[in-house]
């Protein structure tokens, strides 16, 4: 969408084809292989990303219903041709499933499929819409991946107008439009390493649940754990994100060019003569993106806190808000 002052999308002046693969007079596992179809065409005119905001569980013909243990990524048709699609490359993106609160309260196929990114929904508020389907897959992977606006979002309407509606099929396109705009800002980079970047800049990425995954995405840490930042041209050990949590957590997300040990020091930024806040050495195994929650600390009072890291490469800093 792009329609200045009234609604502008997360991805305008992208180029589309619009592939339907459904058939709403009844519901069946046909539509499985008009979307396998739809998929190799679009793999075919060299499509870098699919939004689907489709999922079955429940057919017609109640005998070829899925159960639970159906999703787990390699049993349904179309989970299996989702996975191949992202096998080729393409960023592929589902919305989780409106089914929540009900029988089939799980996510529906192709949202179980491996190396797709699938997608819940949560209100203005960032809380859990009572909706969108859980997780986590039959063979006990996290999904929904992460979660965006589902609740009263706004929709253009075929008449130019605007309106709001329920939904994960609405959430999905909202991640696929920040996929987009990262896929722009980082062309080199392949559809794990955005979707792991998505995760990794995610909202609870440090204690995932069965509701909204990894959580809301950040579009920004995102991008600079990706690299597109100029200012954070990751060519150093350096301290991409600082955030406080619940319980006086404290959750940093560093970029380390080696496995190494590091010492990070929090001050109080009112009083710089006092001790600091938190002094300790963490090791940190990872060769780039580390997520570090530190606790047991005092509690923190409202205020600015200075964070430092010193690595391998030196010093690095952060301005953290309580």
């Amino acid at each position: 969408a792009y329609k200045p002052y009234q609604l502008v999308g997360t991805s305008p002046k992208s180029n589309f084809w619009l592939l339907r693969t459904e058939y709403s007079s009844t519901e069946s596992p046909i539509e499985e292989t008009h979307w396998l179809a739809a998929a190799e065409f679009a793999d075919s005119v060299g499509v870098d990303i699919i939004n689907s905001s489709l999922g079955y569980s429940k057919f017609d013909d109640a005998t070829l219903s899925y159960q639970y243990k159906d999703l787990d990524g390699k049993t349904t048709l179309i989970s299996r041709a989702a996975s191949m699609a992202a096998k080729k490359g393409i960023l592929v993106l589902n919305s989780a499933g409106n089914d929540g609160g009900n029988d089939l309260n799980y996510l529906s196929a192709p949202a179980d499929a491996f190396n797709v990114l699938s997608v819940g929904g949560v209100d203005e508020k960032r809380i859990y819409s009572s909706f969108s389907s859980v997780g986590p897959t039959a063979d006990k992977r996290i999904k929904p991946d992460v979660a965006a606006l589902g609740e009263n979002v706004f929709i253009p309407s075929a008449s130019n107008t605007f309106y709001q509606s329920n939904g994960t099929s609405y959430a999905c396109p909202i991640v696929t439009g920040l996929v987009s705009c990262l896929l722009q800002s980082n062309p080199t980079k392949t559809n794990t390493e955005i979707f792991n970047a998505i995760r990794l800049s995610s909202s609870q990425y440090y204690a995932p649940d069965k509701f909204l995954g990894y959580g809301i995405p950040d579009a920004y840490l995102a991008n600079k754990i990706l690299g597109g930042d100029k200012e954070y041209a990751l060519k150093k050990d350096l301290i991409l994100d600082a955030s406080v949590l619940a319980d006086n957590k404290v959750h940093l997300t560093l970029f380390l060019h080696t496995s190494q040990k590091v010492t990070i020091v929090i001050e109080d930024t009112r009083n710089l003569q006092s001790p600091p806040v938190f002094s300790g050495t963490i090791e940190c195994k990872n060769i780039g993106v580390n997520r570090i929650t530190l606790e047991h600390l005092k509690k923190l009072p409202n205020g600015i806190f200075a964070v430092y890291i010193h690595a391998r490469d030196g010093v690095s800093s952060y301005l953290l808000k309580n």
